[in-house]
């Protein structure tokens, strides 16, 4: 029974050695680096999108107003020069 015991403890100290060996590979000041590079990359990700909707929502804005703008040029062009003009978009 001690044996075994002696042997458990033997084995759980080599996977401990093993397990610290694995992770002295890994530099922590890069894994900290890396964190804060992922960090601002996620931020600099979000106000990207934000923007993007902003920018899209505008758009939608000016295109459902183009027909009033259109429609106040034709307006004001006939006003002006008495002949009834037609603006054509696309």
């Amino acid at each position: 029974m001690l044996d075994r015991y002696i042997s458990k403890i033997l084995e759980f100290s080599h996977k401990k050695e093993e397990t610290e060996k694995k992770l002295g590979n890994f530099s922590l000041s890069k894994l900290e680096t890396l964190e804060k590079d992922t960090s601002k990359n996620l931020s600099d990700k979000h106000d990207a999108e934000s923007k993007i909707q902003n920018l899209e929502k505008e758009l939608s804005e000016i295109n459902q107003k183009i027909p009033e703008i259109v429609f106040d040029i034709e307006h004001k062009i006939q006003t002006i020069s008495g002949t009834k003009y037609k603006v054509v978009t696309n």
